[in-house]
């Protein structure tokens, strides 16, 4: 949002300011054009993100998460005990793959 503002500030300047200055006495119209030319895009773009975007799968990203901090806990009481760490590499590859989810899922809520 703090970038979406500006840029289409940047855009409704030069889609009005320009033509304006070839023709000033259309700069009214062509400002109160794009106002309604942004409203409508921006209500559509709303609605169409409302109906499309799939649900977050958050209960099963939970589950999953609960799993991983069991099988972390698992292989962390194996190392202490003096086996090997063989399931590190995949944990550490797990680890990178449930912070991707968890972003995808963060950006569905207004606290991130």
């Amino acid at each position: 949002m703090k970038s979406y503002i500006p840029l289409m500030s940047g855009i409704a300047v030069a889609v009005v300011v320009i033509p304006a200055m070839m023709e000033p006495q259309l700069g009214m119209a062509l400002a109160v054009d794009r106002l309604a030319c942004t409203l409508i895009g921006g209500v559509c773009v709303a609605i169409i993100v409302g109906l499309f975007t799939p649900k977050a799968q958050q209960q099963s990203f939970q589950d999953e998460v609960r799993a991983f901090g069991q099988d972390v806990e698992t292989e962390a009481q194996a190392i202490l005990q003096g086996a090997a760490g063989a399931q590190i590499s995949r944990l550490m590859h797990q680890t990178g793959e449930l912070e991707a989810r968890a972003r995808l899922i963060a950006a569905g809520f207004r606290t991130g």
